[in-house]
């Protein structure tokens, strides 16, 4: 892991007007899409996705549950902004 270099990157990058494919070969190594996940009657169905970035490996973002837990913690919700 190198963060040093992945933070070169970023910086080279910090007004994209358009996400080209040469930037995303810059950024992700590679993606993982595993199989769909069958729910339980009345849930959806999941399906995990890992992004592996260049120089860092794969960031683990939290889950939907996570994220509410976070936002009730930091008393925050970014979805409900008001106009």
């Amino acid at each position: 892991m190198d963060v040093d270099d992945f933070l070169k990157v970023v910086q080279r990058y910090t007004r994209v007007s358009e996400l080209t494919p040469a930037i995303l070969r810059e950024f992700i190594h590679h993606i993982v899409v595993h199989h769909r996940e069958t729910a339980a009657t009345g849930q959806k169905p999941e399906q995990r996705v890992e992004v592996h970035f260049n120089f860092i490996g794969e960031v683990d973002l939290p889950d939907a549950e996570m994220r509410n837990r976070l936002r009730k913690s930091f008393g925050k919700d970014n979805r409900k902004q008001a106009v």
